[in-house]
């Protein structure tokens, strides 16, 4: 009975696409559009996305369609070292009778001015109720990102190519690949278009975000994503090193999801 109420929540788990990673809610305020984001924000994104990232740290919550029991709470860090920079992400989701975690460790650093490029392993652990049974798997993840043009950005990631399998079971973790376009214009505002794969789906997802600075300290974001059709808008609120982002999103089928990060990042000082 534990393993077959195991295969349905996990059958749940692998269907929502957010499930699996890492994320924040500036990120969320996107609708996902994050394939060549940089900084702190791309940790459990893009790999590549922290290859010039200072010392970071951020936490966030995400009120999953207003049902506690499958809430997420997400941990990320950046380390700069080794003309390049480690990542760190840990999140949370479920409750009592059925929770998963995940812990990633990755590297990023830049190949070129043009190119960055960044790799992470991450742990799947899984959870039903006080059963001595462990569930967990391995997978991988490599990304790029390419500036061929200035203010103009080319992002790619691949997740789980190895295709791994959750050990007792023949679920296996999805396999996702992304290939997104960001443009940023001069009075700070940006548009991104991307598309995802995810092996355990039929259709493509097409993911537009657009956002910019209205004040100095104030930044709005928004986002919509395809199948199913997913609306987000997001604001954030920046003091010198430190950030706090909201965002809220609705899926058509499941409603509202609201979530929080607040996060401390230092910008890492340029070489001379």
């Amino acid at each position: 009975m534990r393993f077959f109420c195991f295969i349905i929540l996990l059958t749940v788990c692998l269907q929502a696409k957010a499930q699996f990673n890492s994320a924040n809610a500036y990120g969320e305020a996107l609708s996902g559009a994050m394939t060549c984001e940089t900084g702190l924000n791309s940790i459990g994104y893009n790999p590549a996305g922290t290859s010039n990232a200072g010392y970071g740290l951020s936490i966030s919550y995400f009120d999953r369609y207003q049902v506690k029991e499958i809430s997420q709470k997400s941990l990320a860090a950046a380390i700069p070292a080794l003309n390049g920079c480690f990542s760190i992400g840990f999140d949370y989701y479920g409750f009592k009778l059925f929770n998963r975690h995940m812990i990633g460790l990755g590297y990023a650093m830049s190949l070129s001015k043009q190119l960055k490029a960044g790799i992470r392993i991450n742990y799947h652990g899984f959870n039903i109720g006080d059963s001595p049974e462990k569930y967990n798997a391995l997978s991988g993840e490599l990304g790029f990102i390419c500036t061929p043009a200035k203010r103009f950005e080319v992002g790619f990631y691949l997740k789980n190519p190895s295709n791994s399998q959750i050990n007792s079971t023949d679920s296996i973790i999805p396999v996702i690949i992304a290939l997104g376009i960001k443009k940023t214009f001069f009075v700070n505002g940006y548009a991104i278009m991307e598309t995802q794969r995810n092996s355990l789906d039929e259709k493509t997802e097409i993911k537009i975000g657009i956002g910019g600075k209205i004040k100095k300290i104030i930044e709005v974001e928004s986002g919509i994503s395809t199948y199913p059709i997913r609306i987000s808008l997001g604001m954030s609120f920046k003091k010198e090193n430190y950030k706090i982002q909201f965002a809220v999103s609705r899926n058509v089928h499941l409603g509202y999801m609201p979530s929080v990060t607040a996060s401390w990042e230092m910008k890492k000082e340029k070489k001379k």
